[in-house]
């Protein structure tokens, strides 16, 4: 009886341990289960707010490089690879609003310009005006 019990002293711990396995084993298919909706509508309307802001003119590298991640997040969708997806639908999502923010930053810039410009203009008038 005492070698009996010896035998199966250790397997509780294959059992724990191959209990512990096949937890992982679940929860890592099930973290990969679900389709990343909600973050492909997040990605599109960043893509979106891009184009409104002028990023086709403005910033078209950093939007393009938006638009091929969503591309590619959406053929990892219909492969089923959901993280895969995910993850490139968050790249593409701020690869957008870096697009965007470059964009309204190159207006930003241009507007600013334009009014030293103009500032400028009416201080070469004010300068050649006769003195009274």
């Amino acid at each position: 009886m005492l070698q009996q019990s010896k035998r199966y002293e250790g397997f509780g711990y294959v059992v724990a341990g191959l209990l512990f396995a096949v937890m992982l084993l679940v929860e890592g298919c099930a973290t990969d289960s679900s389709a990343p909706y909600t973050q492909f509508t997040l990605t599109q309307t960043a893509i979106a707010d891009a184009e409104q802001a002028g990023a086709n003119q403005y910033a078209s590298a950093e939007l393009q490089m938006a638009k091929d991640k969503l591309d590619n997040a959406k053929t990892a969708m219909n492969e089923r690879k959901y993280q895969r997806a995910k993850f490139l639908a968050e790249e593409a999502e701020v690869d957008a609003k870096v697009a965007e923010h470059s964009s309204r930053s190159f207006k930003a810039d241009r507007a600013a310009q334009e009014v030293r410009s103009g500032v400028q203009t009416l201080q070469n008038e004010l300068q050649r005006q006769p003195s009274q």
